[in-house]
């Protein structure tokens, strides 16, 4: 699925960069066309002006004539035509036409958001099915073997100063049992109405269990708050839950 994901971004960087290319290439050729314009209408003026120069100049002699009182004058234009017609200064002015750049600009935008919308697509495509065929027991909560038999709560005591809440307790492994090692106590505190307030874990005193073992420990939580109730658990080396029974007397459930 990764490799997939670098072989649609490298393709869309290979894109990216001929696109890149093609615009490089239209620029220079456009500046070139315009350049060769510019150079072919300079050198027909240049040889218009020279022609003129070099054309000699003749003086015709007219005879003069005495205006007849008689006849009205009237001004008469001469080629009229070449009034309307444009200067010379005009010959250089191109007509102002449509810049094809902004259409080259937005089909290379649209390119550019359609391929990052199917990248996007197959990403959340690919992270849905992965999240679809992900066991069921890797979100469940880990617990150890049921045949295991559990460990056994002997005594529990706790007491609350300067907002640190510790919590005591005696546990042991079973003669049933099987070798424990690295377990943790974990301790949920509780307020008023029920409402989570902290969570801590210690390991035990003891690194290891073997079966008949017992082990204390000792856990303390930091509490603002007033403590309803709390409970403890324990895990194994591997973060699983391990089941435990209460073993303790009835007075000491009493005076708790």
């Amino acid at each position: 699925m990764d490799t997939m994901l670098i072989a649609v971004a490298g393709v869309a960087l290979a894109i990216a960069a001929g696109m890149g290319v093609m615009m490089v290439r239209m620029l220079r050729e456009e500046r070139r066309r315009s350049d060769a314009r510019v150079q072919l209408l300079t050198d027909l003026a240049g040889e218009g002006a020279l022609a003129t120069a070099k054309s000699p100049t003749r003086t015709i002699e007219r005879p003069v004539r005495t205006p007849q009182p008689s006849l009205a004058l009237r001004d008469l234009a001469i080629r009229p035509e070449a009034a309307a017609a444009g200067g010379a200064r005009d010959l250089f002015h191109g007509r102002a036409a449509p810049s094809a750049w902004p259409r080259r600009f937005a089909v290379i935008g649209t390119m550019a958001a359609v391929l990052m919308l199917a990248v996007f697509g197959y990403r959340s495509l690919s992270l849905a099915a992965r999240g679809r065929t992900m066991p069921a027991a890797a979100t469940a909560p880990s617990v150890a073997p049921t045949n295991t038999p559990p460990l056994e709560l002997l005594s529990l005591r706790h007491a609350q100063a300067d907002g640190v809440l510790t919590v005591a307790g005696l546990v042991q492994n079973p003669r049933s049992g099987v070798l424990l090692s690295s377990v943790n106590a974990t301790l949920f505190v509780f307020g008023p109405g029920g409402s989570f307030i902290t969570s801590a874990r210690a390991p035990l005193d003891f690194t290891s269990l073997t079966p008949g073992d017992e082990s204390p420990f000792v856990i303390r939580v930091p509490v603002s708050r007033a403590v309803e109730r709390y409970r403890v658990g324990f895990r194994d080396d591997d973060d699983r839950m391990l089941a435990h029974v209460d073993r303790r007397s009835v007075d000491t459930v009493a005076q708790k």
